[in-house]
C-alpha cells in the first residue's frame, strides 16, 4: 500500500515564516553582534559595557509576552510601524541579546595569548578584533547561532498564527 503523499508547502507558508525569520535573524546579529563585543573585558568603551550588560540583562528577564506587547501596542503605535515590522523586532531584540551573549562567549573563548601577540606586534583594537579575534571566534559562535535561528523561525510561526487569528477573530466579531 502506498504511503499517501504529503502537500507542498505552500508559497504562503514561505512568506508567513521563513521571510520574516531570516530578516529577524540578519537583524539582530548584525545589530546586536555589537553588544558581544562590548561585553568582552578587553575592549573598553566608556559605557558601552554597561549599557550592553543592561540591555542583554533586561531583555533576557523579561517574558517575551511582555515585549512583543510593548512593541506591538505602544512602540509601533507611536513610530507608526508596521504590524508585521513590529512583531520581527520585537523578536529580534529578545533573540538578540541570546545572541550577544553567544558571541561574547565566544570571544572569551578565543586565547589570551592571541590577544597579547596581537598588542605585542603592536595591532590597534579595532584590526586586533577584525584580523585576530573574529576569524577565531566565528568557528565557535555558528553552532549557536544555527540555534537561535532555529528559535526564531518558532517564535516567527508562532507570532504569524497568532496574528493571523487575532485578525480572524475581528473579522468574524465585525461581520456578526
Amino acid at each position: 500500500m502506498a504511503e499517501p503523499e504529503t502537500p507542498p508547502v505552500q508559497p504562503l507558508a514561505w512568506g508567513l515564516v521563513l521571510i520574516p525569520a531570516v530578516a529577524q535573524f540578519l537583524l539582530h546579529v548584525l545589530t546586536n553582534g555589537n553588544y558581544g563585543i562590548f561585553r568582552d573585558e578587553y575592549y573598553y568603551l566608556a559605557c558601552a559595557d554597561r549599557l550592553a550588560w543592561g540591555y542583554v540583562e533586561l531583555i533576557r528577564n523579561t517574558p517575551i509576552l511582555v515585549q512583543v506587547l510593548i512593541f506591538y501596542f505602544i512602540i509601533a503605535a507611536v513610530l507608526g510601524i508596521p504590524r508585521l515590522w513590529a512583531g520581527i523586532l520585537s523578536l529580534a531584540f529578545y533573540e538578540g541579546a541570546f545572541a550577544a551573549e553567544i558571541i561574547r562567549g565566544a570571544i572569551v573563548a578565543v586565547h589570551r595569548g592571541q590577544r597579547e601577540a596581537a598588542q605585542s606586534l603592536g595591532f590597534s583594537t579595532f584590526d586586533m578584533y577584525r584580523d585576530v579575534i573574529l576569524p577565531q571566534a566565528v568557528p565557535l559562535m555558528l553552532p549557536p547561532l544555527g540555534g537561535v535561528l532555529v528559535n526564531a523561525g518558532g517564535r516567527t510561526y508562532d507570532g504569524t498564527v497568532r496574528g493571523r487569528l487575532h485578525a480572524l477573530r475581528q473579522r468574524l466579531a465585525a461581520t456578526s
